[in-house]
């Protein structure tokens, strides 16, 4: 998402090989995360490094970052639809017909070579769920409120943990021994915790996870993933999202069935539509997390307590968890915030430009590998604008063309 917004779409190459190794480790291991965020950021940094390869403007650019992201979870989830949104949705911010036909044959084509490698099956043996009754979509509601609360418990318990950590005057190295050595610590007692976890949301299908036992992972899930993720492990909070769903979704299940036995469904069908509310409210991202849980459980019948928990869910996780996209930034500027005085923004950098500075002045201070960018400042202290690497890249290549 930072390459695209910020950075026009470049991405190292090491990434391929350094994110590929350092997750397998993390995951094998037993760390609590996920494949799905490394496998998005090797999918992206290809698409980079053959946009890098051949020249493409900044706009290609983007859109071949967007294309190698659908193409990752398109062929881990055989979720090509899902793969679609997901890079429109989360990495792209929009669903521009410019890039959207280059997504889906990206897609597309991830799906067919991913199901010849892996098998043409829904990632979870989900039954046909279905709406017992009208007034189902009632506890459906109240069950998407309360996961946009456990998507905020979940999202700033990261940002807390990953803060601690960093404070921490120790080597990198001995704060991924404390991590991992508290995460092995609670796989003690409860093992489910330990690594992505999806033969654990299966046995939520079946029926087979008592509602103390589901209620205690969604809280032991979330902790394992903020001490795994947060002292340096590599790996994502996807599959841990949808981890926490199924079983608040089951335990959630298993009362209201209890309570109103007549016109409930299963406590399994709570958990499957929790999945994707967990998701949502955490990402903001109600149509990718829809299509990802529909294409997994290949369950049709379950779509409109599916829509409504979902997006009830993202609503109010707006609103509690605060995640500000690069699509939120420029509609702030189209709306006139852009004049605001350079002193009030709150995270301020540490080097800027004025707008008289020229461009190898601006060539030095990007040169920095933590300065993507450089705010320019006009002489009545405002901010005048942005200059970034693809920026100042764009310049010099334009200048060093013939006219």
């Amino acid at each position: 998402m930072a390459a695209v917004a910020l950075h026009g779409g470049i991405m190292r190459p090491r990434v391929i090989l350094v994110k590929s190794l350092a997750s397998a480790i993390s995951i094998g291991v037993g760390g609590s995360c996920g494949r799905e965020g490394p496998i998005v950021q090797i999918g992206s940094a290809i698409g980079s490094v053959i946009g890098q390869w051949l020249g493409a403007p900044a706009a290609l650019m983007r859109t071949l970052v967007a294309c190698g992201a659908a193409a990752g979870i398109s062929a881990t989830f055989n979720a090509p639809i899902g793969g679609v949104f997901f890079a429109s949705e989360i990495i792209l911010g929009e669903f521009a017909p410019r890039s959207f036909a280059a997504i889906v044959v990206s897609s597309v084509a991830a799906a067919v070579i991913g199901r010849a490698y892996l098998g043409n099956r829904p990632s979870f043996d989900a039954g046909a769920f279905t709406l017992v009754s009208p007034r189902e979509l009632w506890l459906y509601a109240l069950l998407g409120i309360l996961c946009a609360f456990w998507a905020a418990f979940f999202v700033r318990g990261l940002y807390w943990v990953e803060d601690r950590f960093e404070a921490l005057s120790i080597p990198p190295a001995a704060k991924a021994a404390i991590g991992f050595g508290l995460v092995g610590i609670i796989g003690v007692a409860f093992p489910q915790v330990l690594g992505v976890g999806y033969d654990r949301m299966q046995e939520v299908f079946y029926e087979h996870v008592p509602a103390i036992h589901a209620l205690a992972l969604a809280v032991l899930k979330p902790l394992a993933t903020w001490l795994t993720i947060g002292s340096g492990g590599s790996g994502g909070v996807f599959s841990a999202s949808l981890f926490t769903g199924a079983m608040l979704g089951d335990a959630f299940g298993r009362i209201v069935h209890g309570m109103f036995p007549a016109w409930t469904g299963p406590a399994a069908a709570y958990g499957l539509v929790a999945m994707a509310a967990v998701f949502a409210a955490a990402a903001e991202a109600p149509i990718t997390s829809i299509m990802i849980v529909f294409e997994m459980s290949n369950d049709y019948t379950i779509i409109l307590p599916l829509m409504v928990c979902t997006v009830l869910a993202a609503l109010v996780g707006r609103r509690l968890v605060g995640i500000v996209t690069s699509t939120d930034l420029a509609v702030a500027m189209a709306r006139g915030k852009g004049d605001e005085p350079i002193a009030r923004i709150s995270r301020s950098a540490r080097d800027t430009l004025p707008v008289d500075a020229t461009l190898e002045q601006a060539a030095a201070l990007l040169a920095e590998p933590d300065t993507p960018l450089v705010p320019v400042i006009g002489p009545d202290g405002m901010l005048a604008g942005i200059v970034t690497r693809r920026d100042v890249l764009d310049t010099y290549r334009g200048a060093a063309e013939p006219a």
